[in-house]
């Protein structure tokens, strides 16, 4: 037994060297082939292979491939190297002083404050955001208008293509994250920006404010939340949530969430936020919505809960609500094969419209199937 660990040992510690020795070799031969796809793949489908960032950089410059060694501040800004950043950035501006290498300079890095940002690097997002706001960067794009202007800041999008501008679509994924400094940077630099800043969120058009609030709700960060919260207090921002963010906590959880929302706003929950809980087994989060809000629950709370098989939570919700269930109950837990959960269901939630259904459902066939019969009891004289 001993042997076999030691030789899985030696084999991963084989396959990391592998990944990082040959994950650099393979960037740098695609940084001299002017592949900037190659990399991008790289970086996106391959983020274990340790890649040294300093390899394919001095390739581009040894090259001459500007736009290579742009969409590389991209990646070091994903990654949070400040320093290989800083060093990009400032050896650019002072060897390559066309107005052209400018241009792709201010466009990366404006793009790249999104990046870092949502990666929860805040001295990266710093750096850039000052960059940006230079006089020197200023002066480049003083003299370039028009069509030029354009076709640079293209390319400078085709060097980074993750990368893009900061927007309230940035705010929201450092929310969905939890990095509250990160949230509250951004928040101070472009507060009043994010106040009319909409994006589409499926086919209708949502206030960013709402979203990020909700997002902050729904994956357990309060203390973005009550950042946020505290905003409102203020008077300095519109920042609001909706029903989504008690249903969304509820959903995934987050039992302290929805008590804090519940305590200090006043936009409530739906029926989704017990029938969600139920869903996904959260017990605890079930019987405090049953004993602290109103909003009740619909029979998609058995028959969600059924479906994983949470035994537990359906026969809660059998002894202490009213709702029922449907004959999806059954047919959920019959079809992913929850056979004591379909048993306890057929003893105890009994559905006498099945009597009369024309057509049997899954459960209902599993139940009178004669090869089954033996596992409900024939004695019972029950079908559907």
């Amino acid at each position: 037994m001993r042997t076999t660990v030691d030789s899985w040992n030696r084999e991963e510690k084989l396959n990391e060297a592998i990944r990082s020795v040959g994950g650099n070799l393979t960037m740098s031969a695609a940084v001299l082939s002017h592949r900037s796809d190659i990399v991008w793949w790289l970086h996106r489908h391959i983020p274990d292979a340790n890649y040294d960032l300093d390899t394919p950089l001095r390739s581009a410059l040894i090259t001459g491939d500007m736009v290579m060694a742009e969409s590389l501040v991209s990646i070091a800004a994903q990654r949070g190297h400040l320093e290989i950043v800083r060093w990009i950035v400032e050896w650019t501006l002072q060897n390559h002083r066309t107005i052209d290498h400018g241009i792709l300079v201010l466009t990366v890095v404006t793009r790249s404050i999104h990046t870092a940002a949502i990666h929860g690097h805040l001295e990266v997002a710093k750096y850039l955001r000052a960059t940006a706001s230079s006089s020197v960067c200023d002066g480049y794009t003083a003299h370039f208008t028009g069509d030029n202007l354009e076709r640079l800041q293209r390319v400078g999008v085709e060097a980074s293509p993750e990368a893009q501008r900061v927007s309230g679509k940035t705010l929201v994924l450092a929310a969905k994250k939890g990095f509250i400094d990160v949230v509250q940077w951004l928040y101070t630099e472009d507060g009043e920006d994010f106040q009319t800043d909409l994006f589409n969120a499926g086919q209708h058009r949502i206030p960013l404010d709402t979203i990020a609030m909700d997002t902050a709700a729904k994956y357990d960060h309060l203390d973005v939340l009550k950042y946020f919260h505290e905003l409102q207090l203020s008077g300095e921002t519109r920042l609001q949530c909706t029903e989504n963010a008690m249903d969304g906590a509820a959903q995934n959880g987050h039992l302290s969430v929805v008590q804090y929302l519940h305590h200090n706003r006043a936009e409530g929950c739906t029926t989704a936020a017990m029938d969600q809980a139920a869903a996904h087994g959260y017990l605890d989060v079930v019987k405090w919505l049953h004993q602290y809000r109103t909003e009740d629950c619909t029979r998609a709370a058995m028959d969600g809960a059924a479906l994983p098989g949470h035994l537990e939570v359906v026969q809660w919700l059998h002894e202490n609500r009213a709702e029922g269930c449907s004959t999806r109950a059954m047919d959920n837990a019959a079809t992913t094969g929850h056979l004591d959960m379909v048993k306890w269901l057929h003893l105890n939630r009994y559905v006498p419209k099945m009597r009369r259904s024309t057509r049997p459902s899954a459960c209902c066939q599993m139940a009178t199937c004669p090869s089954n019969r033996r596992l409900y009891g024939t004695s019972h004289g029950r079908s559907c």
